[in-house]
């Protein structure tokens, strides 16, 4: 397995600043593209012509691997779509459909290829979306939400409450200590996976989700409290515990998720990469969900550990 240390690069004409790279790699967030107006012509990556002149502009800066964000296509097919006319999510929403229809992907994966160049699925597993009542970016009514979530409220990550109906969810951000939970975000891999020739599958620990009011707020589903109290004795909705044991636990659900991803893909000898933030924990806006990353190598659950996906400087190209 290789750790590979990179931040998040929206790219479209050159990499310059990765020259000194012992390997190029470029992650191509293709929903900013074809939602940001500063995105013009070949940037917007929308037709097989702006993919084949992408492509070969990239293998020429001596691009090894690019990982390609499916994650609009994942909202399309997967989630319910807020976009009522005045929406300024409508031009995003259009494309996203017109790119789905004329079979973009399969484009996508075939120009790279062919310019000789790896090609991975970014896929985001823990951003299911929030009701239109939650604000996105404190400015519109969120643009999505999860239809799994919408029929599984409680599978989302819950705060201590003791009473159903004073328990508060972390909206989007799904506990892995669910079987379903674990086997709803693999069928959203899967789709993509199965229909596209990737030479692998690129996990991302990003999230659209409001950050909890503090880090610590969410994990208390049921699963976690019965499985803390079976190890330790405590219930820990009612009584002091250790916050490290209990962060530990929810990493180790997240750690079981990856064997079940490894096992599908091994079937596939596709690759399985994953971007998770710098330190022990996730942190924000997902919490302090332990990261067994010794685990993953000892394992060899994944080939490459991207670390600092979403925690170092943005960089746009």
């Amino acid at each position: 397995m290789r750790i590979l240390i990179v931040g998040l690069i929206v790219a479209f004409a050159s990499v310059q600043a990765w020259s000194q790279a012992k390997e190029k790699v470029i992650v191509v967030s293709w929903g900013d593209l074809v939602g940001d107006k500063r995105f013009v012509g070949v940037a917007q990556l929308d037709t097989p012509d702006k993919m084949t002149i992408a492509a070969k502009a990239w293998k020429a800066k001596g691009v090894g691997k690019v990982l390609f964000r499916v994650d609009d296509f994942r909202l399309l097919n997967f989630h319910d779509l807020y976009v009522p006319p005045g929406n300024p999510y409508n031009e995003w929403k259009d494309a996203v459909t017109k790119a789905w229809e004329s079979n973009l992907l399969t484009s996508v994966v075939k120009e790279i290829k062919a310019a000789g160049m790896e090609v991975q699925m970014w896929i985001s597993v823990v951003d299911e979306g929030c009701a239109p009542s939650v604000f996105y970016n404190d400015v519109v009514p969120f643009p999505w939400q999860s239809r799994f979530v919408k029929a599984h409220p409680e599978m989302q990550s819950a705060d201590r409450s003791l009473t159903e109906s004073g328990r508060k969810y972390h909206e989007g951000v799904l506990e892995f200590a669910y079987p379903e939970v674990r086997a709803h975000v693999l069928e959203q891999i899967r789709f993509f996976s199965d229909r596209y020739a990737f030479d692998g599958v690129f996990l991302s620990y990003r999230s659209h989700s409001p950050p909890p009011p503090h880090a610590d707020q969410f994990g208390f589903n049921a699963p976690v409290v019965e499985e803390y109290q079976r190890r330790y004795g405590k219930n820990i909705l009612r009584q002091n515990f250790d916050l490290e044991k209990w962060r530990s636990l929810r990493g180790e659900y997240f750690t079981q998720f990856l064997r079940e991803v490894r096992a599908y893909l091994n079937t596939k000898g596709q690759k399985l990469s994953l971007g998770v933030p710098q330190g022990e924990h996730a942190g924000p806006p997902i919490g302090n969900i332990a990261l067994h990353w010794r685990t993953w190598v000892q394992e060899k659950l994944v080939d490459d550990l991207i670390v600092g996906h979403h925690t170092l400087q943005r960089a746009t190209y």
